[in-house]
């Protein structure tokens, strides 16, 4: 694959709105593997991380493997409740995934399937600010080159 999960499953939310493109919008901006601290970045944001996926086996005609990836959408927000509610709608769209199109470029893939791995965990404050909450949602993609 040209892309990371994390880089397309931000893609398929962004397409879906739940969040915005960091370069066209600063409401609820995803970013991939790094969530910024800037002066610049509003404190209501997420991001999307590759995390250990599970090797499922092979299929026996042809023997391809199949690989489930695991990823982590972190939701930060300065409210509880908004931040508590875009997670949950983040799960809730990951449940729904069902064979979904994503284009980047000129890649073109099939999410084929997510599952998350369970409910929204709030982790909290977040370290060195005290004022923003954090909370996450795993899930496991399985994702094909189309």
């Amino acid at each position: 694959m040209l892309h990371s999960p994390a880089d397309i499953l931000n893609h398929y939310l962004v397409e879906q709105g739940l969040f915005t493109d960091p370069v066209s919008s600063s409401l609820w901006p995803l970013f991939v593997s790094d969530l910024p601290d800037d002066n610049h970045i509003e404190d209501d944001t997420a991001c999307v991380y590759d995390t250990t996926g599970i090797k499922d086996g092979r299929i026996m005609r042809g023997g391809d493997t199949v690989q489930h990836f695991g990823i982590m959408v972190m939701v930060r927000s300065v409210e509880y409740s908004d931040g508590f509610l875009k997670a949950e709608s983040v799960r809730v769209a990951l449940d729904e995934i069902d064979h979904v199109s994503v284009t980047i470029d000129v890649a073109e893939y099939s999410i084929d399937n997510a599952s998350s791995a369970g409910p929204v965990i709030a982790l909290g404050n977040e370290e060195g600010t005290g004022r923003r909450k954090l909370f996450t949602v795993n899930a496991l993609l399985t994702i094909s080159e189309v």
